[in-house]
């Protein structure tokens, strides 16, 4: 079997088994949220649900196309030598599955946000602002991809049933690039986002692996990506036509499942202590970094109220000096808090990272 050509068989099982792995990880996630931890979901569980609903949807329409032959490694992506009656058939199935990829590529996206939102602070108003501002480019980057799916060619039945009465508006391999060219900014942005906040952030050894295997994932991922491009834009420019179509599915589905892996992982992170502790009732802790605070400082104690979860949300505007009394005032607090306390009160704010201690760092 060639290296670009493989069986229509074998796309199947590699998607049906990423499918599986990620329905795995999502079971453990939902068991620790549900059942160990007796929280309610996120809103990062609900959009992990739902990608995996879509990616599911992407495996049983290339499920289709094998039924009909055309999932075959002699086949290429313009579907030569099939009837006209098949060709229709195909690429209806190939319209469904275009959008639902994109929506599972962005949900996943958008399921690492919200973790993100857990992760990060509202003390830390300029990555929340950062934060949000991936938000809003996700969101502007999925309208984009659905609606030059949708309406590159008018009317819409010209996805599937192409006559003179169509109008091309643009070429199927713009449609491609700027597609493409959305997702990989979005996932280069996701990408580098945490790496700020792991700058300040102590961890436990296993806690720190299981953070490095998840960017080495991320990597792969990217690279996965990056791939599909270069082989689809390759065979453009030389004007041939030698992928088939199932090593473009193949491309896409690990593309595609590997996201969706790497969106599950981080709320697994308890599991590494359990598996060190040999304890269910334990919760890995997550610590940053202590810094030292003047003690000329007024206490923020006398300027804010209390906070949940050892954070504020304050319609006043912080100043340095603001950010370095409230730190002070935190750090007498998680003084006199014991740790399990501490542990429930982020379990009971439905977060996947305790923080223990925060600070302003001094030059």
């Amino acid at each position: 079997m060639a290296l670009n050509r493989p069986t229509g068989a074998t796309v199947i099982i590699v998607e049906w088994v990423l499918v599986l792995t990620a329905a795995v990880l999502i079971s453990a996630r939902l068991y620790l949220r549900l059942k160990i931890n007796s929280q309610s979901l996120t809103t990062s569980d609900v959009f992990v649900l739902l990608a995996w609903c879509t990616s599911a949807a992407y495996s049983s329409c290339d499920t289709i196309n094998l039924s009909q032959g055309v999932l075959n490694p002699d086949v290429d992506m313009a579907l030569s030598g099939f009837s006209p009656e098949i060709v229709q058939a195909a690429m209806k199935t190939y319209f469904a599955s275009t959008l639902i990829i994109a929506t599972s590529f962005y949900l996943c996206k958008a399921a690492i946000l919200s973790f993100y939102f857990q992760l990060v602070p509202p003390v830390l108003t300029t990555h929340r602002m950062v934060l949000w501002a991936l938000v809003a480019f996700t969101v502007l980057g999925y309208i984009v991809s659905i609606l030059i799916y949708v309406i590159w060619t008018v009317p819409v039945h010209c996805n599937w049933s192409f006559n003179d009465t169509c109008n091309v508006l643009i070429s199927a391999m713009d449609i491609f690039r700027i597609g493409w060219a959305i997702q990989f900014a979005g996932d280069i942005f996701i990408f580098i986002f945490p790496l700020s906040i792991y700058r300040g952030i102590q961890m436990d050894r296993l806690v720190k692996i299981g953070v490095y295997l998840i960017f080495a994932l991320g990597v792969v991922n990217i690279s996965f990506c990056l791939s599909r491009f270069l082989m689809i834009e390759l065979d453009y420019v030389k004007g041939t036509k030698s992928s088939s179509l199932t090593l473009s599915a193949l491309w896409v589905d690990v593309d595609l499942n590997v996201g969706l892996i790497i969106a599950c992982l981080p709320s697994l992170r308890p599991y590494l202590r359990m598996m060190q502790s040999g304890s269910r009732s334990e919760t890995p802790e997550l610590e940053l970094n202590k810094h030292t605070v003047r003690k000329s400082r007024p206490s923020v104690k006398d300027r804010f109220p209390r906070s949940k979860g050892g954070f504020e949300a304050t319609n006043k505007s912080l100043t340095p000096l603001d950010l370095e009394a409230q730190a002070e005032w935190y750090h007498e607090y998680m003084s006199r808090t014991e740790p399990s306390n501490r542990a429930n009160s982020g379990r009971s704010l439905g977060s996947d990272v305790e923080l223990v201690d925060a600070g302003r760092q001094t030059n």
